[in-house]
């Protein structure tokens, strides 16, 4: 599914059509940028009805690569319900919050038609948002320095 996502989101790129090598680059200690990227709806991946969560794509960049680095830090989501903008963010409170680092942020590498990068699966269970859409926030944490924080996205997932 991953894999069909990145395809889906990386037409029209440039390289496209030239894979990245088949072995995961080392991770780079630099980030200048993180790209978050998603299906255009929640995804529902059982047999129930309703959507279960949000397939996203994390691309990190760094000023000194054209393609996509990985890192060695820490991914961090937080989903609002509604449509929120930046303004509003600061106090709101999360709904649901997903923490990826160490071994669980390398078992997400996957490779796209643009480069290297991460796939997630951003499952709510039970705790479904009541809203038509939601926000979703991506930062990234390195090792040392300043966290980075990828533009918010809002996705549609229908009211529950």
């Amino acid at each position: 599914m991953l894999s069909a996502l990145a395809l889906m989101l990386c037409a029209g790129c440039p390289g496209q059509g030239q894979m990245p090598g088949k072995t995961p680059p080392p991770p780079s200690s630099r980030i200048d940028k993180i790209v978050v990227q998603s299906a255009p709806t929640a995804v529902n991946w059982d047999q129930r009805p309703g959507p279960d969560g949000l397939v996203v794509s994390v691309h990190l960049f760094n000023d000194s690569s054209d393609l996509p680095v990985l890192g060695k830090g820490t991914m961090e989501f937080k989903l609002y319900e509604g449509t929120l903008g930046e303004g509003q963010l600061a106090e709101a409170k999360p709904l649901m919050e997903w923490r990826y680092s160490g071994s669980l942020l390398a078992n997400c590498v996957f490779r796209s038609p643009i480069g290297w990068g991460y796939g997630m699966q951003l499952g709510w269970g039970s705790n479904a948002p009541k809203t038509e859409s939601v926000t979703l926030t991506a930062t990234y944490a390195p090792p040392t320095g300043p966290a980075i924080a990828a533009k918010p996205i809002v996705i549609p997932v229908g009211a529950s």
